[in-house]
């Protein structure tokens, strides 16, 4: 395109030229509407376009040598219809003549009429301009021509005005179709290296946007040091279209510039730009800007209404719980980056009472890659979310109207382009009311994997350590969460989002949860899990459960012959430790060794809590207050039903039956004793006499075995004797 207009320009030079040589002849003898045939035969014989001359052809001669050219058109190239290319109403050019003996060209104000540019380029990238471009072969330029030499000819030209031009540029590549129309330009005396006025208005069209602009500024040119400058220019823009005010969108963008294209260094300051109280000042230097560019600045704001400003853009709010949020804003940053990426730096931005600063970069315009370190002295997020709606007791089921706000929808395809990793501190964050001190978030995404991990704070005494992520790679979405809360007291959570210290005590609690839905009731039933949760040193009070409480200890006193307590004198009740842990399958919370160690009475219990469904079937047994190492009874409390309606029944029935059991259990027990204390006296008779009976009879046995030894001593001595006797009577017959 840029060659399209040097050759409309050299067109025009040529014109010029020729006029001036031939100019005293010319307009005294011929009328130049007589060589139309010869002319348009030229340019058909260059170009291969067909040149209408509609208008007449007139010229002067003296004082003023000129030329006014009539409607004039240049054919389009073949295949791109019917339309010219080129269409000018009126040229008007005229020259003082006496000063060109002088070697000095002094123009009136150039008058251009009605021109129209129609640019396009087909489905297979060819446009209809180029071909005339390749008609002919650049001259060698003149050493007037050459860089760095100055020009022969003095040029003053009084001004240059262009009147009802449009342009008009379509791309069946691109799909784009755009418009310039109408095209409006005036300018002051324009003279090389002298300030050049200039004043323009245009409308621009494409896809539905149309924006109607106005710019003034002056214009310095120095060509041979390769200097250019804009000076207080100033461009106000209404932007109208689909999705904006019916009204449009008004700005106003002021700034002056100095550019020089043989150091490329190009700076503008100051620059601002204005839009619904919204007042963007600063500066901004390129260096490199035409190989590669490379830039650094900084920008303020002033103190905005940022409600305001969204309002005038036709974006509507949410209504916030807090009518004075998004009042104020400000901003201030350094930047600098080049065409692939962008840092902010010394960022300081306030919204209201919070400030944020820091540092955030985009390191790939490509990927959209993002990094961020960034604090924020103190956020109340409630005072951002939508008040709480009030219930229309009158209103009937018929009329309660039916959405689709079970439905999660969640932008995948932008979710998997994500890459980004910062980390972020908040001095002071309120959400839900809950407050949290010294949080410290790191975010992590990339591929579809986003993270958030750690994410610390302080916590009510204690601390709180969470991680979250989301899996975005799936059509349906994967949600994962780990808590980890350590000291933290339960009465001022629980007083802080329901305004009662149902339960007190230092509290720890962790939680691994996975789930996976597209839907808000499909993740409660996909939940899957498991959580531990420890109270020491508390208290239960003020509830349905602390009065049953209390009824239970009533009925052990009772049973025990002991007056009742009084409901003020069991309003809190202590404990010493409270444990409980569980799994969390296809969204049903079980949990089976809840315990409670108080005081005056302990705990136990099991069941389950249908998130689903939103029910509960819990058994919460309360143990009586016997001596330390004796059985205890439990007698048990049923919690029992839906969320909003839940019931709780002591089973005074189960506790008498479990004590008459263990009434009869005793008695069996004591009979027992009984009889084996008759069986062990009986055994130790029967084991006395069997013993009293043995010695008898080893007694007898050793007297009969005593008496038989007497005598066989007797034999013994007898057989001896006579022994004895005979051999006195064989030795006697011997000698």
């Amino acid at each position: 395109m840029f060659k399209l207009l040097k050759w409309v320009v050299g067109l025009f030079s040529v014109l010029l030229v020729l006029v001036i040589g031939s100019a005293a002849v010319a307009i005294i003898t011929i009328n130049p509407n007589d060589f139309k045939p010869q002319i348009t035969a030229q340019v058909k014989k260059a170009t291969g376009r067909e040149l209408k001359l509609s208008g007449d052809i007139n010229w002067s001669f003296y004082p003023w040598l000129g030329l006014n050219l009539g409607n004039t058109s240049l054919a389009n190239a073949a295949g791109f219809g019917s339309e010219p290319l080129v269409e000018i109403d009126e040229v008007d050019i005229k020259v003082k003549l006496l000063p060109l003996l002088k070697k000095s060209l002094h123009a009136k104000q150039i008058l251009i009429r009605g021109a129209s540019l129609n640019l396009q380029k087909n489905a297979q990238g060819v446009d209809n301009w180029s071909d005339l471009a390749k008609t002919g072969t650049p001259a060698e330029p003149s050493p007037a021509e050459r860089p760095g030499s100055k020009p022969d000819l003095e040029i003053q030209i009084n001004g240059l005005k262009i009147t009802d031009a449009k342009l008009r540029y379509r791309d069946q590549q691109a799909g784009s179709d755009i418009r310039i129309n109408p095209f409006n330009l005036s300018t002051g005396a324009i003279k090389i290296g002298k300030p050049i006025e200039l004043i323009t208005d245009f409308v621009f069209t494409q896809d539905g946007i149309r924006v109607a602009a106005d710019l003034s500024s002056t214009v310095i040119a120095d060509p041979d040091n390769g200097s250019y400058e804009l000076k207080n220019l100033k461009l106000t823009q209404t932007t109208q279209g689909d999705g904006l005010p019916e009204d449009g969108i008004t700005s106003t963008q002021k700034l002056s510039l100095h550019a020089n294209i043989k150091t490329q260094k190009l700076m503008i300051d100051p620059l601002s730009i204005e839009l619904a109280g919204l007042a963007l000042e600063g500066r901004l230097n390129v260096d490199q800007f035409i190989d590669h560019p490379n830039y650094s600045g900084q920008f303020s704001s002033n103190a905005f209404n940022p409600k305001e400003l969204l309002t005038s853009l036709d974006i509507a709010l949410p209504e916030t719980s807090n009518k004075n949020a998004f009042n104020q804003a400000s901003l201030a940053f350094d930047l600098d980056g080049t065409k692939t990426k962008l840092n902010l730096r010394a960022l300081q931005a306030t919204l209201d009472d919070s400030t944020l600063s820091g540092e955030f970069s985009l390191t790939d315009f490509a990927t959209q890659a993002m990094r961020f370190n960034l604090n924020l002295d103190q956020l109340n997020v409630d005072d951002y979310m939508s008040p709480p709606r009030t219930p229309n007791t009158s209103a009937t089921d018929s009329e309660i109207p039916v959405t689709s706000s079970d439905e999660i929808t969640l932008p995948l395809a932008l979710l998997r382009k994500l890459d980004i990793d910062g980390t972020a501190k908040i001095g002071k964050l309120q959400a839900q009311k809950l407050q949290f001190e010294d949080a410290t978030v790191t975010l992590k995404a990339k591929n579809g994997e986003i993270l958030i991990a750690p994410l610390t704070a302080k916590a009510y005494d204690g601390s709180a350590v969470i991680s979250a992520s989301l899996n975005a790679v799936s059509a349906t979405p994967a949600y994962r969460l780990k808590v980890d809360l350590s000291g933290v007291r339960s009465e001022h959570i629980l007083e802080t989002l329901f305004g009662e210290r149902y339960l007190s005590g230092a509290a720890g609690f962790k939680a691994d949860i996975t789930t996976s839905a597209n839907t808000v009731s499909a993740l409660q039933e996909n939940l899957n899990g498991s959580f531990k949760a420890e109270f020491s040193d508390g208290t239960i009070q003020g509830s349905e459960l602390s009065k049953k409480i209390n009824e239970a200890r009533n009925f052990w006193r009772k049973l025990a012959g002991k007056p009742a307590v009084t409901n003020d004198s069991a309003k809190n009740t202590e404990f010493s430790s409270l444990k409980a842990s569980g799994n969390i399958r296809n969204g049903i919370v079980t949990n089976q060794d809840l315990t409670i160690v108080a005081p005056i009475f302990q705990a136990k219990g099991d069941g389950k809590v249908d998130l689903p469904g939103k029910t509960i079937n819990y058994t919460l047994s309360l143990a009586d207050d016997g001596a330390a190492g004796t059985t205890r009874t439990f007698l048990p409390l049923q919690i029992k039903g839906s969320f909003d309606d839940l019931s709780f029944r002591l089973r005074v029935d189960s506790v008498l039956k479990d004590r008459a059991k263990l009434e009869l259990d005793a008695k069996k027990a004591e009979l027992k004793a009984k009889v084996d204390a008759e069986k062990f006296k009986l055994k130790a008779r029967l084991e006395e006499e069997k013993a009293e009976k043995k010695a008898a009879l080893k007694a007898k046995a050793e007297a009969k075995k005593a008496e038989i030894k007497e005598k066989v001593e007797e034999k013994k001595q007898d057989l001896e004797k006579k022994l004895k006797d005979e051999l006195k009577d064989k030795l006697k017959g011997i000698f």
